[in-house]
């Protein structure tokens, strides 16, 4: 029996003018730009907690690198990491810091009786090499000191009995630096600022009594208060031999300060145990602005993804037959779980292996890191939108293939040029370091043979109706 045959143009009802195509693509951004805008509405009122939120694959590996740091420095320090230790470096992410402290404070802490020996400073120490020079100074023998620090010197010497005015006498004139002089030097030294009372000679008064300054003080270069008149009335008023030999040893050392070190307080060393705490800077009082709105822009964005996409394939269906309008409802829901697939592998997978790799070159040179919170905002939103795109190469695939551009025969044929440009690609999307490209460029090579798929499930040459047959 004759079989008529349908009407060979099936499609003329799906056509659309250029006109119409460019009034349906205004349509479709107008609708995609106001859910984007609903997005960074809502996104504004959260920004706070997604910057915080986003923070945290930063703040976990700086407390890793510190973590790692801390084992480190404890292995270097006792040879062997002590157990009971682990457990507060592991567990309670806790790390050690070595502080200096003033036996006396320590022992204000700890409830001990303070020490109020002279042991509390370092004294008076002769520099290398310069014994026999303070011997000529001491006793007068420098004419190119200013005449107030010889006097002040004269005055030191005054102090000393006639045993070590002799023995000072034979080192300026022996001008000799060994050994056995040096250290008896030393003792006359420590036994005159023990013993005598230096603060109390005429000759250094003006470094003792306070200095009420004129009217032209404030142009002194130093306009800091001079503490020895405070501590010269507390020695007086309190009887204080602590700080008496204190007194004497920064009046001994402003004569002779070339060649005796600085006295200074002898801080002790004790190691203690605080939590990591990861304190991200800004450098410019606009910058955290500019990352309140890069972190709502970027979260609008990945947000407002499903109707931006939804949007944009409206636009590709209207252009489309009827037969293969279906299709789109594959598309749609493929393009948003394949988008937020990069995005949720980036974010939760990615970050911290690559701050890892990064960090450790840190910790083999010895450098901490202090990063600017918009230099890491900037890495931690852009990489998980690069991901989430580069993941739409199936569909891309599928595209290029459904209009004829490329065959399925030329994906598998060139599958080894394509993996070298996904690698290549990789590594200009991401940071410098290998861990990231390697984590894009896998799952992309992955979804490369995936697009092929695709294209094998949906070819292009499929009547989607078949031959249709009717009795005449």
């Amino acid at each position: 029996m004759p079989a008529r045959e349908r009407n060979e143009d099936l499609f003329e009802e799906s056509r659309m003018s250029f006109g119409e195509h460019i009034e349906e693509l205004r349509k479709c951004l107008v609708r995609a730009i106001y859910g984007f805008g609903l997005a960074c509405i809502v996104a504004g009122i959260y920004a706070d907690e997604i910057v915080s939120f986003l923070q945290r694959p930063l703040e976990e590996s700086i407390r890793q690198f510190d973590q790692a740091q801390a084992i480190d420095d404890l292995e270097q320090r006792y040879a062997y990491l002590d157990p009971e230790f682990q457990y507060w470096i592991e567990s309670k992410g806790m790390a050690p810091r070595t502080l200096r402290i003033s036996p006396a404070q320590l022992a204000k802490i700890t409830g001990e009786p303070v020490d109020r020996s002279s042991d509390l400073m370092i004294g008076l120490q002769i520099s290398d090499g310069k014994a026999a020079n303070l011997a000529k100074r001491i006793i007068g023998q420098d004419a190119q000191s200013p005449e107030l620090i010889k006097k002040r010197a004269q005055a030191i010497f005054g102090q000393l009995d006639e045993r070590e005015k002799e023995i000072v006498k034979s080192m300026a004139n022996g001008n000799s630096n060994l050994p056995e002089e040096i250290k008896t030097l030393q003792k006359i030294l420590d036994r005159l600022v023990r013993e005598s009372k230096i603060y109390q000679l005429d000759a250094f008064d003006s470094l003792t009594t306070e200095d009420k300054g004129g009217f032209f003080s404030f142009l002194k270069a130093d306009t800091r208060p001079n503490p020895l008149p405070e501590i010269r009335r507390q020695v007086e008023e309190e009887n204080n031999q602590l700080l008496a030999i204190q007194l004497n040893r920064q009046l001994v050392h402003s004569v002779f300060s070339e060649e005796l070190t600085p006295p200074r307080a002898n801080l002790v060393e004790i190691e203690v145990w605080d939590v990591v705490d990861v304190d991200t800077q800004s450098l410019t009082p606009h910058e955290p602005f500019m990352i309140w709105m890069k972190a709502v822009v970027v979260a609008a964005l990945i947000f407002s993804s499903p109707w931006i996409f939804y949007q944009l394939w409206l636009f590709v269906s209207a252009g489309l037959y009827p037969h293969e309008k279906r299709y789109v409802h594959w598309y749609l829901p493929i393009s948003i779980v394949l988008f937020f697939a990069g995005v949720y592998l980036a974010f939760f997978h990615v970050m911290e292996p690559v701050l890892g790799f990064l960090f450790s070159f840190n910790q083999s040179m010895g450098i901490s890191p202090q990063l600017r919170i918009n230099y890491w905002l900037s890495f931690v939103m852009y990489m998980p939108i690069g991901f989430g795109i580069a993941f739409q190469l199936p569909l891309v695939m599928l595209l290029l293939n459904r209009l004829g551009l490329v065959e399925i025969r030329s994906y598998l044929n060139k599958w080894r040029v394509a993996v070298m440009v996904i690698f290549v690609a990789s590594m200009l999307l991401t940071p410098a370091d290998p861990i990231s490209m390697i984590m894009l460029a896998v799952p992309l090579t992955i979804l490369y043979f995936l697009g092929i798929g695709l294209c094998k499930w949906m070819p292009r040459n499929q009547n989607p109706f078949g031959e249709i047959y009717e009795p005449a």
